[in-house]
């Protein structure tokens, strides 16, 4: 009986001891790992990142939301050592935060050397930015390279007022391609240098590929390329780039693709059109330089002015002009410097044919009324006194 109650005491002094150990080891343990949160981080449920009461916090190591999963940062300073890696119909949401990422230096860069990938989207992911800004940049000691939000395979990045910042390198892009969708509102992604230092100083925007569209309205954009690029694989791009109410340094329309693109009162500094096969439309729209060297490629022009034009053949440039009983006419753009003086010359051989007819039919209403006055004439003259 006394070894059994002594047994008893003993088991319970144990676990209380243990579970002490335990206590003291999770707050030693806590305030070792921190700020580093995480080793490394796989989302397997719904996670949420609220960190309100602290002024940043951290994570080393890439994190992974997969398999239908969501993750959201929201209302705090967020800094990601590592790549944010978003796949297989998962979303993560960036809320009323600001999310630092520095490139991991140990990871080897994808596809090309210059080219660091902070943020991946695969296989119908979605990552949403809202009232938010984003600082991407590598954690190197050669910062001479782009950092990328990589969208692709049906994914979708959805960015509302929110700001994109420049950090080092060679700027930021969001890389979109494989069919992904690119959502931008009251967006500023910009390093604001003028588009005459471009080929040294960096630049950041956007990037579509490969059967890709993007919106972007009310925004400020360094940069958006549509088409296959010198560094891409090759092939049809077949790209759709809407842009409304926005301001770009740089507009470009790459390879041999069908890709086409429709502007409306926005402000282009500079539109490369070298799409062999593609198209591009402005409404409204006003462009310091333009320069075209295919044929094929079609321009559209409607209320819209371009203060410098640079083209190898004006072929296939439109011009669309509101006509009265005809609505919207495309006239050609090369038809354009002889359009008014022809205008000119018809209104002056118009009045001169409706003077004409008016004079001719004048002339002729006085020979016959003098016709009819003659008989009258010579009846008074024959009178007897």
């Amino acid at each position: 009986m006394n070894r059994k109650t002594s047994c008893r005491t003993l088991g319970l002094s144990v676990l209380d001891a243990t579970l002490i150990l335990l206590i003291l080891f999770g707050v030693a343990f806590g305030s070792a790992v921190h700020p580093h949160l995480f080793a490394s981080l796989v989302v397997k449920d719904a996670l949420v990142l609220d960190v309100q009461q602290q002024n940043a916090t951290s994570h080393l190591g890439d994190i992974v939301v997969e398999h239908n999963d969501t993750l959201f940062i929201h209302d705090c300073q967020f800094n990601q050592t590592g790549r944010l890696i978003i796949k297989d119909n998962s979303q993560v949401t960036i809320s009323n935060a600001t999310f630092i990422s520095n490139w991991n230096p140990n990871e080897t860069p994808d596809e090309a050397y210059w080219r660091t990938k902070n943020v991946v989207l695969q296989n119908k992911s979605r990552l949403n930015i809202v009232n938010s800004e984003l600082f991407l940049s590598a954690n190197a000691s050669y910062n001479r390279d782009e950092h990328c939000i990589i969208v692709c395979d049906d994914a979708i990045v959805d960015v509302t007022d929110s700001k994109i910042s420049y950090s080092d390198g060679l700027g930021d892009y969001i890389y979109g391609r494989n069919n992904s969708r690119v959502w931008m509102r009251n967006v500023v992604m910009s390093t604001f240098y003028p588009v005459s230092y471009y080929g040294d100083y960096p630049k950041s925007g956007l990037e579509l590929e490969d059967q890709s569209q993007a919106d972007v309205q009310n925004s400020t954009l360094d940069y958006a390329s549509v088409g296959q690029t010198a560094d891409s694989s090759g092939g049809q791009s077949n790209c759709t780039l809407d842009i409304d109410a926005s301001k770009l340094e740089f507009l470009g329309i790459f390879g041999t693709d069908f890709s086409s693109v429709r502007l409306s009162s926005s402000k282009v500094s500079r539109f490369d059109l070298n799409g062999q096969d593609s198209s591009a439309r402005l409404t409204n729209t006003t462009v310091g330089e333009l320069n075209k060297h295919y044929t094929n490629a079609r321009l559209v022009l409607s209320n819209s002015s371009i203060q410098n034009i640079y083209v190898s053949d004006s072929s296939n440039m439109w011009v669309v002009w509101e006509l009265p009983l005809f609505g919207q006419v495309e006239i050609p753009y090369a038809w354009v410097p002889y359009i008014i003086p022809a205008f000119a010359a018809c209104v002056v051989i118009v009045f001169v044919i409706v003077g004409l007819a008016l004079f001719f039919n004048a002339r002729r209403k006085r020979k016959r009324k003098d016709e009819n006055d003659a008989p009258q004439r010579s009846q008074t003259s024959f009178e007897p006194a």
